[in-house]
């Protein structure tokens, strides 16, 4: 089925809202109503987004960290501080973590001692930033946050309208269709006007609640499949006349044909999940960096869903059970979850920014994302007997902490996937019902 004629790192602190730009002063801001909402929760978050993974120091900052005039300042900076050094590349400046896999410059309450008694200057622009993410160019940007944290993962997960776009001036206010102007540019690229309308067409088909969540997978995954074709270079109106058709199906809410394209096979689910239990639960506990939080997750696969036979096509059959019994009317109950998770990923990989294919690409690592949270998730309400929001939440932003580390995890899976000539839609729509 086709849509068109033409073949086509982190620092805790006090909760601080993100306030807008001021009017007419620099770029344009655009964001999702989880970020337009977000609040760092300081001292009340159940854990901190200091531990667990790598927290990159710029060497400016290094430099200043080494060299603080109070001497029992400059001395515990420079302890906090480690330099790796590989073959033919520049140092790289790190914090060395505890024992515990935590930043040593932690208060007891777990905020930052930088950022309290220092000040926000002080921090390493990771700390900074994190959990907000940003795209474009010095007229437009793009605000996303990282489903590593805990809070976005919450909003994300749990607010209905958590993908509606907002901009500035009014943070809440829902932005209007955008379209790509009358003199598209030349080049590969999507410009950032012709990016916005991908993303705000894709996300509006992920956040229609109101449609069968597998109807919108099939319209997501026939679309995706047509905009991985367009050659900018050469049919660039392509790219128009495809995010028209996609709005106009949208707009009619014609889409009881899109969910028959990919009917659910139990035998096709079988198949693309077992890739992923292996990452998860023996690929994953082996990788030096993020083996015990991986280990963790991968436990209750284990002790919740395996039985004698350990296989992982088994252990794939068992999950497919328990996803209809435990997970289904989750997420029947939160028409909007699934779309909501799943675009939040495609914001965190960047997508659409790119050629074409690249938005593909982001769209199947956000796929491999949620199939691994389903069954973790699945795992740890079946295992732990947790309930499922929690889960929910505590497997969504551990796991983006992982698989920020770990992208060996991905390409593990694009490998197995492209050998098995499994890189199609119909197991993407799979992967993602």
């Amino acid at each position: 089925m086709t849509l068109h004629a033409r073949t086509v790192g982190p620092s805790r602190r006090k909760p601080r809202p993100v306030a807008p730009a001021e009017a007419g002063r620099g770029p344009t801001l655009t964001q999702p109503r989880f970020m337009a909402r977000f609040t760092c929760l300081g001292e009340t978050c159940p854990d901190t987004c200091c531990t667990g993974w790598t927290i990159d120091v710029e060497p400016a900052v290094a430099r200043r960290y080494r060299a603080h005039p109070d001497p029992a300042w400059r001395a515990r900076l420079a302890e906090a501080l480690l330099d790796r050094h590989e073959p033919g590349r520049p140092t790289r400046t790190i914090v060395r973590l505890d024992g515990r896999g935590r930043c040593p410059l932690l208060c007891g309450d777990g905020l930052c001692s930088v950022h309290a008694e220092l000040g926000e200057d002080w921090l390493p622009g990771t700390c900074r930033a994190f959990p907000r993410l940003e795209v474009g160019d010095a007229r437009s940007r793009y605000r996303t946050g990282s489903i590593a944290c805990v809070e976005i993962a919450r909003r994300v997960l749990f607010e209905p309208d958590a993908l509606e776009e907002t901009s500035e001036g009014d943070p809440l206010a829902t932005i209007g269709e955008r379209r790509p102007g009358e003199r598209p540019p030349t080049g590969p690229l999507p410009s950032v006007q012709e990016a916005a309308w991908i993303r705000s067409t894709m996300l509006g088909i992920l956040a229609r609640r109101d449609l069968p969540w597998s109807a919108r997978v099939a319209l997501f995954c026939v679309t995706l499949q047509d905009l991985g074709r367009i050659d900018l270079v050469r049919r660039r109106g392509d790219l128009v006349d495809l995010l028209l058709r996609t709005r106009t199906v949208l707009a009619r809410a014609d889409v009881a044909d899109f969910d028959t394209v990919f009917p659910a096979s139990h035998e096709r689910l079988v198949a693309a999940f077992v890739p992923i239990l292996r990452v998860l639960s023996e690929a994953g506990a082996r990788d030096p960096v993020i083996g015990p939080t991986m280990r963790a997750l991968a436990e209750p696969v284990w002790h919740g869903l395996a039985g004698e036979d350990r296989t992982a096509t088994a252990l794939a059959t068992t999950y497919a059970r328990a996803a209809r019994e435990r997970l289904e009317p989750e997420l029947a109950a939160r028409p909007g979850l699934p779309g909501n998770l799943y675009g939040a990923l495609l914001l965190q990989h960047g997508f659409p920014t790119g050629r074409p294919a690249a938005a593909v690409e982001a769209a199947w690592r956000a796929g491999f994302f949620l199939a691994i949270w389903k069954v973790a998730t699945v795992a740890s309400v079946v295992a732990d007997g947790k309930g499922f929001e929690a889960a929910a939440v505590e497997v969504a932003y551990r796991l983006g902490r992982a698989l920020a580390h770990w992208p060996a995890a991905e390409a593990f899976l694009r490998a197995d996937f492209a050998r098995r000539g499994a890189l199609q839609p119909a197991v993407l729509a799979t992967l993602l019902r």
